[in-house]
């Protein structure tokens, strides 16, 4: 029966962090938006950086809340913010509406809960945190591509604000069932690894009392190991946005026809998902320290195969390369919940992840940034900075072990 339960609130969490994913589903929102308003590409576009940032001071408002209050705010605002978001744009005239409704509600609003729920669900497989990591973060990689997919469909049967409402009222009602089911709203108690039973209010399965670590951010912000943690994450993040956003213009320019190109434009996505629960898996079963190796090497054997495929033009090649690329970078994330958790503990472990996921804006700043000028000289050049950034990523690898905390330190952590 406990595993049952938790069975059950492992599928809650993971269908609510699918529905979190609207800031990447942003390209199935913009076209419809261009089309009905006649607002410019480029007026447009200025929303998905919007919604980006707003995602990630989500998850920092999630994680200050959660320390604050407890999990059951950071869920119900997270849900209110969304539905208030959709509310909006069902409405929106302007461009203001659309920058206020998509990025300072909607994704602020699926930062908070992405954020709440995935630090709410870890809490029950302690022993785990790499697997379930990779599952929920799976979900979360899949849901892009089917908020996309129906989001298309009611919008070609309905119209672009009918759409919005009904999409809005979908996620509003699962947002909502889940916060229900990871409170513990629906089961009075939440069975945990350890064959106790946690209050619906109790923080952590692992710490529900004020015992054991401290959780001081400011001195998590201070050990150099979490600095080159943050680093590494940046800079394998960022080369591999220079691929992810572009992965269809690359396969183009070898000559190859509008099959292949979408075939490889998909592949990148189906690669990073699997690489969520690869990786989590062998984070698991070899530890942290031969996890952040095995990503860093298969993401450079990537980029290397890139320059081949490139500088070659053979297109087996870069199929084998996306692949490659696709399953480390995907690698990336269950690494970030389990390195905080394990090393600086749960206390405060909400905010501590939302810090940690700073990473993910900043490499979706330098990624695009780097790609524009790199691509228009072709794949060699890309693929060689690729192969730079891995390399300067490889080199953090020792200060990220050798600058991990004591265990007698970590309890003023």
């Amino acid at each position: 029966m406990a595993v049952t339960r938790k069975v059950f609130h492992l599928t809650a969490g993971a269908v609510m962090l699918m529905f979190c994913s609207l800031p990447y589903s942003w390209a199935m929102f913009a076209a419809p938006v261009i089309r009905t308003f006649g607002w410019s590409a480029e007026a447009v576009g200025f929303t998905f950086s919007m919604g980006l940032a707003g995602f990630c001071v989500g998850g920092i408002v999630s994680g200050i809340l959660h320390s604050r209050y407890g999990i059951r705010p950071v869920l119900l605002s997270g849900t209110l913010l969304m539905t208030a978001g959709f509310f909006t744009l069902t409405l929106m005239s302007e461009l203001l509406s659309l920058y206020l409704g998509f990025g300072g509600l909607l994704c602020l609003g699926a930062g908070i809960l992405y954020n709440g729920a995935l630090s709410r669900t870890l809490v029950l497989f302690p022993g785990n945190a790499g697997r379930i990591s990779g599952v929920l973060l799976m979900s979360f990689g899949c849901g892009a591509s089917v908020i996309g997919t129906l989001f298309s469909v009611l919008d070609n049967r309905f119209g672009l604000r009918a759409a919005l409402g009904l999409l809005g009222l979908l996620i509003t009602v699962v947002q909502t069932v889940g916060s229900l089911v990871l409170t513990g709203a629906l089961r009075k108690n939440i069975p945990t690894a350890g064959g106790k039973e946690i209050r619906p209010d109790m923080e952590s399965a692992e710490d529900p009392g004020p015992v054991g670590e401290t959780g001081d951010t400011f001195a998590m912000l201070r050990c150099p190991s979490f600095w080159f943690y943050f680093l590494w994450t940046v800079l394998l993040g960022s080369a591999a946005l220079i691929v992810v956003g572009n992965s269809a213009a690359i396969a183009a320019s070898l000559g190859q026809g509008l099959a292949v190109v979408a075939f490889c434009a998909g592949l990148v996505s189906v690669f990073n998902g699997l690489g969520r629960i690869v990786f989590g898996w062998i984070l698991d079963v070899a530890g942290s320290r031969v996890t952040f190796a095995a990503i860093t090497a298969v993401f450079m054997g990537g980029s290397i195969l890139l320059y081949y495929s490139a500088a070659s033009l053979q297109i087996v090649v870069l199929i084998i390369s996306y692949g490659l690329l696709g399953l480390s970078y995907g690698g990336v994330f269950p690494c970030n919940s389990a390195y905080i958790r394990s090393i600086f503990g749960s206390r405060n472990f909400a905010i501590h992840f939302s810090i940690v996921n700073m990473s993910v804006l900043a490499a979706g700043f330098i990624g695009p940034l780097l790609a524009g000028p790199m691509l228009r000289k072709g794949g060699v050049p890309a693929s060689l900075l690729m192969m730079g950034m891995t390399l300067a990523g490889a080199l953090c690898l020792p200060g990220i072990r050798r600058q991990m905390p004591s265990k007698a330190e970590r309890k003023t952590l």
